[in-house]
C-alpha cells in the first residue's frame, strides 16, 4: 500500500452527510470519472479537487438499474462484508 493510505473519505470533497463513509466507489476509465455511492444516492466527480459535478448527489433509482455493462466499466470494487470505507 502506498504511503498516506488509506485516507478518509472526508478528503474527497463529498457532501457533509457522507462523512461516515461510502458503500461503493468505482471509476469509469474511458471518461476518468469517479462515482461514489452511499445508500440510494451517488455522486460523480470529473475533477476530484473541485468536488462532485453539478447536480450531484442524485438518486441511483432509474439511472443504474440495471447496472450499465458497456465497455467503459472495466472494474467495480465492492468492500468486503463488514468493511467500513470511511
Amino acid at each position: 500500500m502506498d504511503d498516506h493510505y488509506p485516507q478518509s473519505v472526508t478528503n474527497w470533497n463529498l457532501p457533509d452527510d457522507w462523512s461516515e463513509g461510502i458503500d461503493v466507489a468505482l471509476m469509469r476509465l474511458d471518461t476518468n470519472q469517479i462515482y461514489f455511492f452511499r445508500g440510494r444516492r451517488y455522486v460523480r466527480m470529473t475533477t476530484v479537487s473541485q468536488g462532485p459535478d453539478a447536480d450531484y448527489p442524485t438518486w441511483i433509482d432509474g439511472r443504474w438499474m440495471p447496472f450499465p455493462r458497456d465497455t467503459g466499466w472495466n472494474d467495480v470494487f465492492l468492500p468486503a462484508k463488514g468493511v467500513n470505507l470511511a
